[in-house]
């Protein structure tokens, strides 16, 4: 589960970075039209693709737009262009292009004059009906490093072909293979002095061409000499001491002298697949014993024997497919301890033994695929700590030994794949071990597509997946151990996935503490506009005065209260309260005076307010309101920005004799509420005593 969520994790980074890419890159692409289209990556900003265009013409209109741009890649395929003519491209810079199937016979002198004579590195050719080398026109290009002439009617090389081209100094890589050449004149590659790569493969060739590269002995890397007719291999033929790569496929070769391939020292690659080798020759690969990649495919050699690969330990992939091998001698593989790879599907190997692979701990992969095995020793890719693809299908086996997979498949971020498919398999408790080690281990690959591992026997779970459980088994064999590092590898994934949680609650504490005291200063800043908003209101009808008269501009209403009666103690302790008339108030048990004086002056609104409502005193069912009523009207009207205010919260003092109460409305509770211990603060406290009273 944890490496899923890390692979998830990486996925959803490399889709994001992906992404970018994408909105960085596509951007750079040229407006086109039908049936051009143009696309964006990261090593090719500008790539148009042009296919099944009426014309050439057709193509050059669509890619106007494109003129001022270089074009990294040009692909104009499926045109019927004939003879390309005369500045074709004149106005536009292409490093690569592409004109296969475009029935091309024929290329001007100037067709790629303009531009492209010094912007054009890469040009494919393949597929048309050219019966010639190129001459003039291909031959003014400057700077092509890369000419694929596949794929064409070229039947012969004559006149140094090459010899007039302007980029000879710059030709590394020339394609001829799929022509009809029959024989290489001995001056045909005249003036390509850097060539590197060579293919003249699919052609009718019968001999080495050893004459027209000897020029060329020291440069040639690669060489593609497959699918001739070369029947032999003199020594000295292929004296090219800089090659590492070398394909004589299907050539009808009957067998290599012993020196064939003398000369050939830094040779990594050799493809041997499809002659007609009866039987293995050590001393054959004595002079090549840097070789990594072997393929001897398709031919009858029958027996390997211990000593094959005596002269090449550096190996590290060996292709055998269909070459009738029924006997590997003990010992053989292990004379390439770095081997990684081994391919030996279609053979006729009956039996794999416990030795065949043993100590191969590069071994990654191998085929055994559509073979005649009917078993497979106990132990016998066991300890195969890097193997992560094994097919066994097509084989006759029925069960595995419990033992066959130990210390193979260990979980890795790499896939796993054990094919399984056609094969007879019985599915009793013998092979039960098998089928529970594949349910723990459900990443493995068993399936092929449109080839399901399933069971043949018993009847009633014929055509059954194997993976599937489908009865109890009253004694089963230990599993295969495919995780010895798991546990560590289970510390180290819990100790990451906690340091990452830590790192993301150490964020999200930060940004929540961040975002506390950001509210905190917006809501500072809200009650000191506030503030100011109200102390403004107040200023425009305060008046300094000891007038008895003096009222608050902004009320609608005049209290012309009585005056205070002197008779009436202000301590509150000495008397007790009860609701005013019309209140709704049920308890004034939690109520107290204002301090009875203040030493700083106020607004005239709260000065009104406490004056008429704590220092007076109102009789009992006044005529003209109900006391309650009129304390609450004074109290919104005094209110500017409020006219529509909440009626107070009100109580009546009562006096000892019952009579002449005195209206009290602040309660400690709304006091409490509001924060407020003092009346110190001025226009602030006065605001707040403001909400205390109308609300």
């Amino acid at each position: 589960m944890l490496q899923r969520k890390k692979l998830h994790c990486f996925s959803l980074f490399a889709l994001l970075l992906l992404s970018w890419n994408f909105s960085f890159t596509s951007g750079q692409c040229p407006p086109v039209k039908e049936p051009c289209v143009c696309t964006s990556s990261m090593h090719e900003p500008v790539s148009i693709s042009c296919n099944n265009a009426g014309s050439l013409l057709d193509v050059i209109q669509a890619i106007a737009g494109a003129r001022n741009v270089q074009i990294d890649s040009l692909f104009i395929t499926n045109t019927p262009i004939g003879n390309l003519p005369p500045l074709a491209f004149q106005q536009f810079a292409v490093v690569r292009l592409i004109l296969n199937r475009n029935v091309i016979t024929d290329i001007d002198p100037l067709a790629f004059d303009g531009p492209l004579l010094d912007s054009l590195v890469d040009l494919d050719l393949r597929f048309n009906r050219l019966g010639q080398v190129p001459g003039q026109g291909v031959g003014r290009l400057r700077r092509l490093h890369k000419l694929n002439l596949a794929h064409n009617s070229i039947g012969s090389l004559a006149n140094r072909p090459f010899s007039s081209y302007a980029s000879v100094d710059y030709l590394q890589r020339l394609d001829l293979s799929n022509n009809l050449l029959l024989d290489i004149d001995h001056d045909a590659f005249d003036g390509l002095r850097n060539l590197q790569e060579l293919s003249l493969e699919a052609n009718g060739l019968s001999s080495v061409p050893t004459a027209p590269l000897s020029h060329l002995r020291t440069k040639l890397t690669d060489l593609n000499l497959g699918s001739n007719r070369i029947a032999t291999i003199g020594k000295g033929s292929l004296n090219f001491p800089k090659l590492t790569s070398l394909s004589l496929e299907y050539n009808g070769l009957a067998d290599l002298h012993m020196d064939s391939l003398a000369g050939l020292t830094e040779l990594n690659y050799l493809y041997l697949t499809g002659n007609h080798f009866t039987q293995w020759h050590p001393d054959v690969y004595k002079h090549v014993g840097n070789l990594r990649v072997l393929a001897v495919g398709e031919m009858a050699i029958s027996r390997l024997p211990v000593d094959a690969f005596k002269h090449i330990p550096a190996l590290i992939r060996l292709e055998m497919s269909e070459a009738a091998i029924d006997t590997i001698e003990q010992g053989t593989f292990q004379r390439t301890p770095n081997i990684q790879a081994i391919v030996l599907n279609k053979n006729l190997l009956s039996k794999i033994r416990v030795d065949l692979f043993r100590g191969l701990q590069a071994l990654s992969a191998i085929d055994l695929s559509k073979n005649r095995l009917t078993s497979i020793d106990d132990r016998a890719f066991a300890g195969l700590t890097s193997l992560r693809n094994l097919d066994l299908s097509g084989n006759e086996l029925k069960r595995l030994q419990p033992a066959t997979f130990n210390g193979t498949f260990q979980r890795t971020h790499d896939a796993r794949v054990l094919y399984l498919c056609n094969n007879p398999w019985v599915c009793t408790e013998e092979l039960e071990w098998l089928r529970r080690w594949l349910r723990i281990n459900r990443d493995i690959i068993i399936d092929k597509p449109e080839c399901l591992s399933v069971c043949n026997a018993p009847e009633q779970l014929r055509n059954w997946p194997l993976r599937n459980d489908d009865f109890e088994v009253t004694a089963l064999p230990i599993l295969p151990d495919t995780s010895a590092n798991s546990f560590a590898f289970s510390t180290a994934g819990w100790i990451i996935l906690a340091i990452i949680l830590a790192i993301l609650l150490t964020t999200i504490g930060l940004l929540a503490l961040v975002r506390y005291f950001v509210s905190q200063k917006h809501k500072r800043q809200k009650e000191e506009a506030e503030e100011r908003r109200v102390l403004s209101s107040a200023a425009s009808g305060y008046q300094v005065g000891s007038a008895a008269g003096s009222a608050y501009p902004g009320s609608v209403l005049d209290l012309n209260l009585p005056p205070v009666n002197p008779n009436v103690p202000i301590d509150d302790r000495q008397h007790r309260f009860k609701p005013a008339v019309g209140t709704g108030i049920s308890d004034c048990t939690n109520v107290e005076y204002f301090p009875p004086a203040l030493n700083h002056p106020v607004p005239s609104w709260a000065a009104k307010i406490r004056a008429n409502i704590h220092r007076r005193q109102f009789p009992v069912g006044d005529s003209r309101t109900s006391q309650a009523k009129l304390v609450a009207e004074a109290a919104q009207s005094t209110r500017p920005d409020n006219p529509a205010g909440q009626p107070p919260h009100q109580c009546v003092h009562e006096a000892n004799d019952g009579t002449n109460p005195t209206v009290r409305h602040i309660s400690n509770s709304c006091l409490k509420k509001l924060k407020i211990s003092n009346f110190t603060n001025q226009l602030r406290t006065w605001r707040r005593l403001q909400l205390c009273i109308v609300h």
